[in-house]
Order: C-alpha cells, then sequence, then structure tokens
C-alpha cells in the first residue's frame, strides 16, 4: 500500500515479512531459513558460502538477502561492490 496524500512511503499490507510469506508459499525446491543471522556470505566458484551465527556454514546457488544496504556491504565483504553501495543512502521513515 502506499500512504494517503503527498506521502512517498510505501510497505507491504502485513508488513514486511508479507514478502517472505509470499515467498515461502510459491518457492519449492528451496531452503528458506529464518530466526537467525547470516554473519558471513562469500562467492566460492560459482556457489555461495553463508556462514550463521551458530556455526553452520551452507552452500547454495543462490542467496536472497531482504536487509538494509550497509548490513548487506557487512555480509558480502566485496570490494568490487563498494562503489554500488556507496551510491546507496538510508533515511528516517518517519517524518
Amino acid at each position: 500500500f502506499q500512504g494517503k496524500g503527498d506521502k512517498k512511503f510505501m510497505s507491504f499490507k502485513g508488513g514486511v515479512s508479507a514478502l517472505i510469506d509470499a515467498m515461502e508459499e510459491q518457492l519449492s525446491d528451496v531452503e528458506i531459513i529464518k530466526g537467525i543471522r547470516a554473519e558471513r556470505i562469500a562467492k566460492d566458484g560459482e556457489r555461495y558460502r553463508v556462514t550463521l551465527a551458530d556455526g553452520r556454514i551452507l552452500d547454495s546457488d543462490f542467496a536472497v538477502l531482504g536487509t538494509m544496504h550497509s548490513t548487506a556491504r557487512a555480509l558480502l565483504q566485496d570490494e568490487a561492490l563498494n562503489e554500488d553501495f556507496n551510491q546507496l543512502f538510508n533515511s528516517s521513515m518517519i517524518s
């Protein structure tokens, strides 16, 4: 939904978790992991290695991030992406 009047705030009805819920309903042959923090995501050949806070290491073909760009930057630690990350800005959602 979009805010009334000239406000530019946009969100999902039911909150951002609605996006994850919809992915869980639509996707098959994938594992969606929630409730545990990723510590690092590293490219390993053509795959991704995800290190979780509990010490587990997962190897995957794809990794989808739903987080702020500053958090994604810290997770990925990829110098090649820093120029792109530097173009992104955060601002308060409250005005």
